[in-house]
Formats: C-alpha cells, structure tokens, sequence
C-alpha cells in the first residue's frame, strides 16, 4: 500500500495524473489490477507505471487493497471548468441521442457511484477523467467496452463539459 500512496496520495484522493482510489468499487479495482497485469490496460501511463507494479502483485493482495480503498471516503476533485457543469450533468443525465449514446446513467449509476465492476466516476479529477475519455478515442484499453465506442462519439467540448461535471460530482451534490 505504501508504493500506492507515491502516486494515487496518502488518503487516496488521487494526485496528478492518477485517479482517486477511495470510494472506488472494490470489484471494479480488482478488474483493473488484472487489466494492467494482462496488459489489456494499455495507455501510456499505465504502461510506464501500473505494468510493472500489478506484474507481482498477488490477486489476493490486490483484492485486499481493493477493498481497503473502497472504504476510504471520496473527496470530490472539484477541478473542472464550474460553467461547463449544466452542459454535463445534461450528458451524463440525457446521454446524446442524435449520435445514438446512451445515458451514463445506465452503467454509472444516477449519482455517478458506479455498480459492480464498473467504476464511481462522481468526483475523480477532470484531467484523468479527460484524458480517459481522450485514451479511448484514440484505441487504447479497447476492452473496456463500451467507453471506446462512446468516447469515440463524444466532440472535445463534450468530453470537456462530461468531464467537469463529474469532478464536482459528490453524493450532495448529486442529490441535487
């Protein structure tokens, strides 16, 4: 846990580039472990960093680790454009119709706490949720069906406004 606090923070809250791990899904981190040791997680920073630590990570460790961090209490990023959150909440809520995607809603869950395997995205960090949605669009992690098919679809300014909406996104706020 202590290599995981170089990147990921002491309370898990996510620094820089990489995501906020409390409050995550336990199921969901679990799946990703096993993505960056079958190398189907394959951005550019997963490569450089999460490659080599999954590599030898032992699956009950990383199921222990997943549930330590799941019960850690998220603290929204708070870190996206304030004016673009109307515009977001409205593709998260609506989805795009006209380009045939669906709701986030549907897999996310309404307060964007994720279900299962699939992950809370209320409150992680504008630029790492951006610059997923930028990843997919360009080919990278395509097993993770169906984010690269909808990032696809999304324009810049959508994957702007989704992404700031979501840094804001904390249970208050989404009970709003």
């Amino acid at each position: 846990m202590k290599n995981c606090t170089y990147c990921h923070g002491v309370s898990a809250q996510g620094l820089a580039t990489a995501p906020r791990l409390a409050g995550q899904r336990a199921a969901y981190i679990e799946k990703e472990l096993s993505a960056f040791r079958g190398h189907e997680r394959d951005n550019p920073l997963s490569q450089l960093y999460m490659w080599n630590v999954a590599a030898n990570l032992k699956p009950e460790t990383g199921r222990e680790l997943a549930v330590y961090f799941s019960q850690l209490p998220p603290r929204a990023a708070a870190d996206g454009n304030r004016g673009l959150f109307d515009e977001g909440r409205a593709l998260y809520q609506q989805g795009v119709p006209n380009a045939n995607i669906v709701t986030c809603v549907v897999c996310h869950g309404p307060n964007a706490e994720g279900v299962r395997d699939i992950p809370r995205l209320g409150g992680l960090s504008y630029l790492y949720l951006k610059r997923r949605m930028e990843e997919w669009n360009k080919g990278y992690h395509p097993t993770a069906r169906p984010m690269p098919q909808v990032a696809r679809e999304l324009s810049p300014a959508e994957i702007d406004a989704l992404a700031s909406y979501l840094s804001f996104l904390d249970e208050e706020t989404a009970s709003k």
